[in-house]
């Protein structure tokens, strides 16, 4: 007997649950959406496993910068100076694309 779309959410869940994951649901709009269908048909891959690979890298980063900036303090350096570190490496800016681009006048 086939199992309903509910059943296999479920058991989906308690496979996650057994190797320590967790799913939460997510709303996106507009252009996020697009790109993430977008990433979808690009690589295969459902638009879930899409947005979970970047949320994952998103985390992995976050908590790389953290553990490394607890070397700070740890150092002699500041509370500012941890606080510059995590700006500066968490949310670091967008470079200009047109620097990557020999101009032609």
């Amino acid at each position: 007997m086939a199992l309903t779309p509910a059943q296999k959410q479920r058991a989906y869940r308690e496979r996650l649950k057994e190797k320590g994951g967790k799913s939460f649901a997510i709303n996106l709009q507009g252009k996020l959406a697009d790109w993430v269908k977008a990433g979808s048909d690009a690589t295969g891959k459902t638009q879930s496993e899409v947005l979970g690979d970047i949320v994952q890298a998103a985390f992995a980063r976050y908590m790389a910068v953290s553990e490394l900036a607890a070397v700070i303090p740890k150092a002699g350096g500041t509370d500012e100076q941890m606080s510059r570190f995590l700006k500066d490496n968490t949310n670091p800016e967008i470079s200009n694309p047109l620097d990557y681009v020999e101009l032609k006048n």
